[in-house]
């Protein structure tokens, strides 16, 4: 969440010309609800096991930038689905850039804690070790631009 990834996945859309699938906008547009009215009706599990439906649509697409939320892989079953037909790349970010890109949008049903800042930092903790691990390359995000991002990405896929 605000590493970059909708900017990231547009300037690769731009580079590559392969369609974009964000993962929350998927589920949006399917079940006609914003991602704070899923959270608010259906809470986040139910939200969770629309992540992993969307996965499976996308799971055999070839030569697609599959955006996700930093929450996918809270479920197990979505590691395999991420992993098994994709390079998976892990936008790392500190907690005080994940609040600054994200502290004026209110369509983050997650951040609205008294105290987003520390809801972020546990979350990153908590989240690190399995992003690592999926990852097949991760990227400072914080350190360096998102097109150096997407032009690192497209480099590691060795299609220049």
């Amino acid at each position: 969440m605000g590493s970059g990834k909708t900017t990231v996945a547009r300037l690769l859309h731009e580079k590559l010309q392969w369609p974009v699938n964000d993962t929350d906008s998927m589920i949006e547009s399917k079940k006609n609800m914003t991602i704070s009215e899923i959270f608010a009706k259906e809470g986040e599990e139910k939200f969770r096991d629309y992540e992993t439906e969307i996965l499976m649509e996308l799971k055999d697409q070839d030569f697609v930038i599959v955006s996700t939320g930093g929450g996918i892989i809270e479920k197990e079953r979505n590691h395999e689905l991420l992993t098994s037909n994709s390079v998976v790349f892990y936008l790392k970010t500190t907690p005080q850039d994940v609040l600054k890109f994200t502290a004026k949008d209110q369509n983050r049903p997650l951040l609205q804690q008294e105290n987003p800042l520390e809801f972020i930092t546990k979350k990153l903790q908590s989240r690190e070790r399995t992003y690592e691990k999926l990852a097949h390359l991760q990227m400072e995000a914080s350190k360096i631009s998102l097109e150096a991002v997407a032009e690192q990405i497209i480099s590691s896929l060795k299609l220049k």
